[in-house]
């Protein structure tokens, strides 16, 4: 659309009153938040609240509502109010806050009077400037909005919300593929910046609490949030005989809908390298506390103020310390430069190399703490490392696989699940290949799916896509100069795709 040409969107300055709808709303005084389970006083100039995923954030519901007509802001601020109160957490409220001053803040500039109602239009409007996830972003709260019967949505967006699917967001495959710092880091890559951060530890760049830090990030994958969660309570040590102590750390699940951090916590055992880096940071917090630790102590409270060492009751601020650390760690090391995405890297390269190694779905879920195994496509990714080890690890069975192939191949109109979220793309995104007759993994999709019994080959899939793709890979590993072995089991897997293709081509001509 023509910015140029203002024009204001039908029926934006007048309150829409649904028919069986709430009439009269009252801010509350009082609200209890999910994250400490806390009684807060309602302030909405502004109020800082505790959080799981850092440990105050500060909230302002009136920025949110500039622009809005009197009644409309009104129902606004009851609407976040709501969710806050028990039924969304903190930093959901404040996304939902923020993706909503920038909805209104851009729509203004098409409406000359306060806005009253948003309407299909303003919303179809906004997501043709926007990515999936703000899309999605803005989508979840007029849905809230809508359940509440409250005043101030068209009949005809609550319609929409209702009957329409939320827009998808790139795939990862789709992500990694175009954006080379969503990739996760080679085996060696992951080694080198092992060595570096061992190295600070050694010139006395990095203490201990900042190298315990990083291995968590590296070995366990922690995001920040669960950081910032962990207390000294949460470690358990046991000695087993005259043999290694063994170090196990309770680790919060922060992703549980309507469930703070620190009330769904599961043990880990720690790798003796971390466990002695944990027991190392215990050591320097007690000689600095001078006295027997408090279970509730943040396990990373070690502060450093002008060169004098304490213990912070209330925990250091986790993100800071990552940013001022990751500095160092980039310093002179060429190619990991893309620091905004470098903790979250470390899940994506955790779960993938488990994949790689032959983990099943549960092993996957607990190591990348997931209480189920749903998104963990997400973080699993399709890279030529990949690959090398995958056909490594199967070298001795690809035979037995091939000729044990269970899977079928049909038309697309008998597949046992039609739906997308079933469907198996080509290896270039533009067709597909097949669906799964159970719970798609995606991991190693399409390829592997060529050797699963649940695999649903489509007689009009384009395999020719992937086949192309895997005689190329060979080609490349022939010019590469690499092991026999390998180009034997790229073969191997030419001949499983071929074996479809052949067995499509017999299907058409016995329908003839």
């Amino acid at each position: 659309m023509n910015r140029q040409k203002k024009t204001k969107f039908p029926g934006y300055d007048q309150l829409i009153q649904n028919p069986n709808g709430l009439t009269e709303i009252e801010i509350p005084k009082k609200i209890r938040i999910i994250d400490s389970g806390k009684l807060v006083n309602v302030n909405l100039e502004y109020m800082i609240l505790d959080c799981d995923s850092e440990k105050r954030r500060g909230i302002r519901i009136n920025n949110a509502v500039s622009g809005l007509g009197q009644i409309s802001a009104k129902i606004y601020i009851y609407l976040i109010l709501h969710a806050l109160n028990g039924r969304r957490k903190v930093t959901t409220a404040i996304r939902w806050i923020t993706e909503f001053a920038l909805f209104i803040k851009t729509i203004k500039q098409f409406c000359p009077s306060p806005i009253c109602t948003i309407t299909l239009e303003m919303v179809n409007w906004y997501a043709t400037l926007k990515n999936p996830s703000q899309q999605k972003l803005l989508r979840s709260q007029l849905i809230y909005w809508s359940d509440l019967d409250l005043p101030g949505i068209s009949i005809d967006l609550i319609t929409h919300l209702r009957n329409s699917r939320p827009p998808q967001p790139r795939s990862t495959a789709e992500i990694q593929a175009t954006t080379a710092k969503e990739r996760p880091f080679s085996i060696n890559e992951t080694r080198g910046i092992l060595s570096k951060i061992e190295a600070l530890l050694v010139q006395g760049v990095f203490n201990e609490q900042t190298y315990l830090l990083w291995r968590l990030i590296i070995s366990e994958a922690l995001r920040p949030s669960q950081l910032s969660l962990l207390q000294v309570g949460d470690v358990r040590i046991q000695q087993l005989g005259e043999g290694p102590t063994e170090v196990f750390l309770s680790i919060p699940y922060v992703k549980q809908e309507g469930t703070p951090g620190r009330k769904f916590m599961v043990e880990y055992l720690l790798s003796q390298s971390v466990g002695t880096a944990l027991l190392r940071q215990l050591e320097v917090l007690r000689s600095l506390y001078q006295k027997e630790l408090p279970s509730t102590l943040p396990l990373f409270s070690r502060h450093n103020s002008r060169g004098n060492l304490s213990v912070k009751e209330n925990g250091i601020h986790i993100i800071n310390q990552i940013a001022e650390s990751r500095k160092k760690i980039t310093a002179d090391y060429e190619g990991l430069n893309d620091l905004d995405l470098f903790t979250r890297r470390f899940k994506h390269t955790k779960l993938t190399h488990l994949a790689m190694l032959g983990a099943p779905r549960s092993v996957l879920a607990r190591a990348g703490f997931h209480t189920a195994a749903n998104s963990l496509s997400r973080y699993v990714t399709l890279s030529e490392e990949a690959f090398s080890n995958y056909e490594t690890l199967l070298e001795n069975t690809y035979d037995e696989i091939f000729h044990a192939f269970k899977g079928d191949v049909l038309d697309r109109k008998n597949a046992t699940n039609k739906d997308n979220p079933h469907l198996i793309g080509d290896v270039n995104m533009e067709g597909d290949v097949g669906s799964c007759s159970g719970i798609p993994c995606n991991v190693f999709a399409p390829v592997g799916c060529y050797t699963c019994p649940r695999f649903e080959a489509f007689t009009d899939g384009n395999h020719e896509s992937v086949l192309i793709f895997l005689e190329a890979r060979k080609s490349k590993a022939t010019s590469m100069g690499l092991a026999p072995e390998v180009i034997l089991r790229d073969e191997h897997l030419i001949n499983s795709v071929k074996h479809v293709i052949d067995k499509i081509h017999a299907i058409s001509i016995d329908k003839k």
